[in-house]
């Protein structure tokens, strides 16, 4: 019987774990997209859709040679104007992180807004980061991170002229049966460890 019931416990634990991997690591990279195609396009990782918009003027898929830490297919504009671009997902997230690179010197810095409802819903937070020229290279790349309240679109700006972006990462909202999971495992680990306990009192 005791047997029976830490294989369960096992189960359990593993059953709660995997699920919370499952959801935990949505990657968007540029490369399956051809060269040359336009905002908007959407890309499906982990069953969750991003859609890539640019509200002004449209961003292309470029393999520029000029990057460090950018490498493959990149994201960019080369319109010559200050621009946005708005990326919207199909489920809520609770923190994303990319790479990006500024057409500028190293003055310039790159926001991240993110929205829940949409761009142009409520705003739930926003970060700021700096860029540094890598030795060998022209152009300031750096890395920017947002965590926090669910949200589930973005709004990338930079006070330089252009930019570009690549590895978008996220990392999802657990979905209420996983939330339920968890709670019957710690459940299960509880009453575990109180039998032995009980036992020990009635001898």
């Amino acid at each position: 019987m005791r047997n029976f019931a830490c294989i369960s416990l096992v189960a359990v634990c593993v059953a709660v774990f995997s699920s919370s991997a499952l959801i935990a690591a949505p990657l968007y990279t540029f490369d399956s997209i051809a060269v040359g195609t336009v905002t908007p396009f959407s890309i499906v990782s982990d069953g969750v859709t991003a859609t890539f918009t640019a509200p002004d003027t449209p961003f292309a898929i470029g393999v520029p040679a000029t990057f460090d830490t950018l490498t493959g297919n990149t994201l960019h504009d080369n319109n010559g104007t200050i621009s946005p671009l708005d990326i919207t997902f199909s489920a809520p997230h609770q923190a994303i992180s990319l790479l990006f690179a500024l057409h500028g010197d190293a003055s310039h810095v790159f926001t991240l807004s993110a929205y829940l409802g949409g761009v142009g819903g409520t705003l739930v937070g926003s970060t700021t980061a700096g860029a540094a020229i890598p030795a060998g290279f022209v152009f300031p790349e750096g890395a920017i991170t947002f965590s926090g309240a669910a949200f589930d679109a973005v709004r990338l700006t930079s006070t330089a002229l252009n930019f570009a972006i690549d590895d978008v990462a996220l990392r999802s909202v657990p979905e209420p049966a996983t939330l339920s999971l968890i709670g019957v495992g710690l459940a299960a680990m509880g009453l575990r460890r109180r039998r032995p306990a009980a036992t020990q009192k009635n001898v």
